[in-house]
């Protein structure tokens, strides 16, 4: 198996992994591999609620409104997602960012 068959297998399998591909410069920090072991967690069903309350630039939003909802979207392409926001022009341009990491090769 080469390499970019590993890296791909690995991106589709493991959220944090996923997010480092994507997100060119992203560094987990402590409590991101918190709030992503979480998160995988809802993605499989263990979690069926979550809220995450840390201060706001913690990494809440790039985690669970970009990166997670596209790589539930690339893990289960015959599921939909509901996002919600505090307004539409942040709830439009969640939507947007997932739409253009889901359509990144």
């Amino acid at each position: 198996m080469n390499d970019q068959h590993e890296i791909l297998r690995l991106v589709g399998e493991d959220l944090a992994c996923y997010g480092i591909a994507m997100w060119r410069g992203l560094e987990l920090a402590a409590h991101q591999e918190l709030i992503v072991d979480a998160l995988e967690r809802v993605e499989r069903g263990v979690i069926t609620r979550l809220m995450i309350s840390i201060p706001p630039r913690h990494g809440k939003s790039l985690w669970a409104s970009l990166l997670l909802p596209s790589w539930y979207l690339g893990r289960n392409p015959h599921k939909a997602i509901m996002a919600s926001s505090y307004g539409q022009e942040l709830s439009d341009d969640f939507g947007r960012q997932v739409r253009n990491l889901v359509s990144d090769p």
